[in-house]
């Protein structure tokens, strides 16, 4: 199940706890987007194997992972799917926040600021007009696409939040299964499909991205 290892410039601070955070970034976006289930123990263990965490004490590296896993349970971006053994839960990376799936995708790469000549400096100063509505309404898609991602994610949260507390109430009261369970049912229905719209969305974001690059 390893990720495969990547080397990527470290933004935080050059200490163990800005490094773990820029490799565990860097691993949770892998998984989030392979769709593959992942342990704590196991993310720990990844983060154990990069060179420039040699020396990191086991326990800290994996209460900083579990400390992570939770924080995006709380938001709706990661959820439990299943445990393994009796004591191990096992996690589904949803998605993970804007500001750090960008900043751990190891393939970013900085703009180019290559010298231009006076020509094609003019050339790309006055696009032709139907250049200027396609970026215009380009950045409209964009835009879009970023609130539909937004909007997903409250709703697959609000959903997974009240299946969750219909599973708690079960749990002192499982006389009132009856009236419980369907209400349960249907929670994790709404969230199912939020899921499934969010994915269509970071598909489309994605694509977009790399059109925009390409």
């Amino acid at each position: 199940m390893n990720a495969p290892h990547t080397s990527l410039p470290l933004h935080s601070s050059h200490t163990f706890s800005g490094m773990i955070a820029d490799h565990l970034n860097a691993l949770l976006a892998q998984y989030a987007q392979s769709g593959t289930p992942i342990t704590a123990c196991e993310l720990r263990d990844e983060l154990l194997q990069r060179p420039d965490l040699d020396g990191a004490d086991s326990k800290t590296v994996y209460l900083k992972v579990r400390d992570r896993l939770r924080s995006l349970t709380r938001q709706g971006l990661t959820q439990r799917v299943g445990v393994q053994g009796k004591q191990r839960p096992i996690f589904q990376i949803l998605d993970l926040p804007d500001d750090c799936s960008a900043s751990a995708d190891p393939t970013a790469m900085p703009p180019h600021h290559g010298a231009e000549t006076a020509t094609s400096a003019t050339a790309h100063s006055y696009p032709p007009a139907d250049a200027s509505n396609a970026m215009e309404t380009s950045r409209d898609f964009a835009e879009f696409l970023s609130q539909e991602c937004h909007r997903l994610k409250l709703d697959m949260q609000a959903a997974l939040g009240e299946a969750s507390h219909y599973a708690h109430i079960l749990s002192q009261y499982p006389d009132q299964q009856a009236l419980i369970h369907p209400l349960h049912e249907a929670a994790c229905q709404r969230g199912s499909e939020a899921k499934g719209a969010l994915d269509a969305v970071i598909t489309l974001r994605k694509q977009l991205g790399e059109e925009a690059t390409s």
